[in-house]
């Protein structure tokens, strides 16, 4: 009774402009292909929750080559999402500093998986492990995984999943909702893992996401393309042990390149309380600038 009258009284609690609203954690299956390298077909499920990093931005409420500030939603749009997503590894693709610093230079939005905590003692730790064995092999293998929205609700690509920098518990996903992956990302899809036409579509759409100035990419010894300006990343750290500070596991906001429609608001702290106090268990951290050891 007394939680209901409290969710009755919230009702008459006016709304201002600018206020935000924490959006609940989505939680769901990521299904991802090519974690053996002896099969590279099959299929591994993972139980994960994903969480924002960057608050809420303003977003078009239609298509337009004009931005224009209609209404306030969150820039992960997570309501949208299916409950699976469907993900793939870039074999034998190095790419993993390129997509850091395209990451830092055009700061898409972004979110923070962690594994969900299931009820089932020995499924909760095949989780947990098959989890962890993910994240250390994009670590190692200096590669993401690409994973693609799959329904017409979101017109964008996709998004691109990296290893957190400083643990294994924790994945980073690039959000692409209205435009598609940089070119230089393109070539690294894996052949023989199928692709429904309303994939491939939003894989070369146009749409006005702001791409900053990622529009121009040069060539790289890596046989892809990587981006003309290139931020100020440390060349000797990136393939050993996780112990530079946190830069690329929770992105920054940083103003006005990707897109420039108002200023986000930090709900990270908030967001992992919550997530916490739901799946008790995990040393979750509270602030962007929590770090741990690898792994």
């Amino acid at each position: 009774m007394p939680q209901n009258l409290n969710a009755a009284l919230e009702s008459f609690v006016p709304s201002y402009p600018g206020q935000h609203v924490q959006p609940s954690p989505w939680r769901g299956t990521l299904i991802v292909s090519g974690m053996r390298a002896s099969d590279r077909r099959s299929t591994q499920p993972i139980h994960v929750t994903a969480v924002e990093t960057d608050g809420e931005k303003y977003m078009n409420s239609s298509v337009s080559s004009v931005p224009e500030r209609r209404t306030s939603v969150h820039h992960s749009r997570m309501d949208l999402w299916p409950y699976q997503l469907f993900a793939h590894m870039t074999y034998d693709k190095p790419i993993l500093r390129d997509v850091l610093a395209w990451i830092r230079q055009n700061n898409p939005p972004c979110c923070t998986f962690i594994p969900t905590q299931v009820a089932d003692g020995n499924s909760n730790t095949v989780n947990q492990t098959n989890f962890r064995s993910l994240s250390r092999i994009l670590f190692e293998s200096q590669t993401v995984a690409l994973a693609y929205w799959g329904v017409d609700t979101i017109p964008g690509a996709g998004m691109i999943i990296y290893p957190a920098q400083n643990s294994s518990v924790m994945l980073v996903g690039a959000l692409f909702l209205y435009g598609p992956f940089p070119d230089f990302i393109l070539g690294t899809a894996s052949p023989g893992v199928p692709m429904s036409s309303s994939i491939m579509q939003a894989r070369h759409v146009h749409y006005t996401q702001s791409m900053g100035a990622a529009g121009a990419y040069a060539p790289s010894h890596h046989g892809h393309s990587t981006p003309t300006t290139r931020s100020n990343i440390d060349q000797s750290g990136v393939a050993g042990q996780r112990q530079d500070p946190y830069r690329y596991m929770v992105p920054r906001v940083v103003p006005g390149v990707y897109p420039t429609q108002g200023q986000a608001s930090s709900s990270t702290s908030s967001t992992w309380n919550m997530v916490k106090n739901e799946d008790d268990g995990y040393n979750f951290p509270g602030s962007p600038d929590h770090t741990t050891g690898y792994p």
